[in-house]
């Protein structure tokens, strides 16, 4: 597996709806919305 460095922060504007789900997702996994939100973003980049 290789090991990947850090990102740098990026901030987002995202419809409420969307910051909505991410906050369930992240109060369900006991993460943050910064982890919820790269999680996703890593996955849509092998497509």
């Amino acid at each position: 597996m290789t090991k990947t460095s850090p990102t740098e922060s990026v901030t987002l504007r995202v419809p409420g709806d969307v910051l909505s789900d991410i906050e369930i997702i992240a109060k369900a996994t006991d993460r943050s919305r910064s982890y919820v939100h790269r999680a996703g973003a890593s996955d849509l980049s092998d497509e």
